[in-house]
């Protein structure tokens, strides 16, 4: 059985409402990297935030109901399906780390 991150939060609050959801729905999930953003938010970015993982054979039901939650304007959730997402996120990134590049190189002349 391999796990596949369905979704991805900031805080674990949003992600056990979510996970919770989905355990109802009798599809077992798994978390991946809470124990690091609670003790050190900042580490947030760093790991990629809260995973949420469900086996491989589940993916296609979890998305779906997936697709029915919200939570509201907390903004905690990073993206729904990730799989379908991965190219935007891998450009804003890119752009995110030529920014960051181009600032400290700026530094490094001042």
């Amino acid at each position: 059985m391999d796990l596949v991150t369905v979704a991805r939060f900031s805080n674990s609050f949003d992600l056990h409402v979510i996970k919770g959801k989905l355990e109802h729905e009798g599809i077992p999930c798994y978390t991946k990297d809470e124990q690091t953003v609670t003790i050190d938010p900042l580490l947030e970015v760093a790991v990629g935030g809260i995973k949420l993982q469900v086996a491989d054979t589940d993916v296609e039901r979890a998305n779906e109901i997936l697709k029915d939650s919200y939570l509201g304007n907390s903004g905690s959730i990073y993206t729904f399906n990730l799989q379908n997402k991965l190219k935007g996120e891998t450009n804003a990134l890119k752009i995110l780390l030529a920014v960051i590049f181009a600032l400290l190189c700026f530094l490094a002349f001042v």
